[in-house]
């Protein structure tokens, strides 16, 4: 073969490569973003592949419900009257923002158990985050 076919042949595998590559991971990082309730209004349809497919779960940690002692540290979110367990499996550090009654997005996946297997969370405290009250407006 001449010089160019080879030089050809191996900056196309290259191209062929990256791009194969920057495709599958793409793929790996979507995910369904959605709050509690659409959540559990998504997987109750027929035919849906709950166990396949990666969500980022929106919603307000219950109260008294995070058990850190446990392996894997469990939680409970809930929105608009509907909520669901979660394990948290990662190995990112958790928030310091992550408490009762904070705002959470957790990434991951539905076991078949039926609790939330989160490989990632985000957390506000929604205190930090209120809108001011028109007296507090008052001193501005």
């Amino acid at each position: 073969m001449k010089k160019n076919t080879k030089f050809g042949i191996g900056i196309s595998v290259i191209v062929l490569t990256i791009i194969y590559l920057g495709i599958s991971g793409i793929q790996q990082d979507l995910s369904y973003y959605m709050t509690v309730d659409e959540f559990l209004i998504e997987i109750s349809k027929p035919n849906v592949q709950a166990y396949d497919k990666t969500y980022r779960i929106a919603g307000q940690v219950v109260m008294g419900s995070i058990d850190r002692d446990r392996s894997p540290m469990t939680f409970e979110i809930n929105n608009n009257d509907k909520t669901i367990t979660v394990a948290y499996i990662g190995t990112s550090p958790i928030p310091d923002t992550f408490q009762d009654h904070a705002l959470a997005v957790i990434a991951g996946k539905m076991s078949s158990s039926g609790v939330f297997q989160g490989d990632k969370i985000q957390a506000k405290c929604a205190s930090k985050y209120e809108a001011m009250t028109e007296i507090d407006q008052t001193k501005y």
